[in-house]
């Protein structure tokens, strides 16, 4: 990301770290971080943030790709 420009790295991680606050972790690497209810299928990243309405879809059977 700096290779683009620090202030897009800057933009990247805070954007970053709102999701994380503001998210609920539906997915990640760890056994109490999985719900094995929600249809995700990302095998190349090690978790998942879903903002409130991302999270009633996915809890609705909409898969997460």
């Amino acid at each position: 990301m700096s290779a683009v420009s620090k202030d897009f790295e800057r933009w990247v991680n805070r954007s970053l770290s709102w999701i994380r606050r503001n998210g609920k972790r539906v997915w990640g690497l760890e056994k109490n971080a999985v719900r094995p209810d929600l249809d995700i299928s990302l095998s190349f990243i090690s978790s998942v943030f879903a903002l409130p309405r991302a999270l009633e879809a996915l809890e609705q059977g909409l898969p997460g790709r």
